[in-house]
């Protein structure tokens, strides 16, 4: 599928449970994405690197651009995006910072 950018209006966000965790979710006309990190419109060039980066492990990410920040998906059908949001992943760019699955979390639910 490749790297997949979005607007606000083509999407809808949800929760879901991926066995002991609440992820926030992204539905993008039918395709399932797990939302991976947020980004300021500020850092649009961060967020298409950490897209790029997503994409080059898994084969599908997403760009979703809201009003306020880029929010970065991962495919829910590919294996491996668990990799993505496990807080001991090496996945993550040092380049970006490393955030916490908790602190990820408590920014997106902040933000709704």
């Amino acid at each position: 599928m490749g790297l997949r950018l979005a607007n606000e209006k083509d999407c809808t966000l949800f929760a879901f449970w991926h066995e002991t965790e609440v992820h926030q979710g992204i539905n993008c006309q039918g395709e399932l994405f797990v939302t991976l990190m947020t980004f300021p419109i500020a850092r649009q060039c961060d967020a298409y690197n950490w897209a790029s980066e997503v994409d080059s492990g898994l084969g599908a990410a997403l760009v979703l651009l809201t009003k306020t920040r880029y929010i970065v998906g991962a495919d829910l059908t590919r294996q491996g995006w668990q990799a993505f949001v496990s807080a001991s992943s090496p996945i993550w760019p040092s380049t970006l910072g490393r955030k916490s699955t908790a602190r990820l979390k408590a920014e997106i639910l902040s933000d709704n």
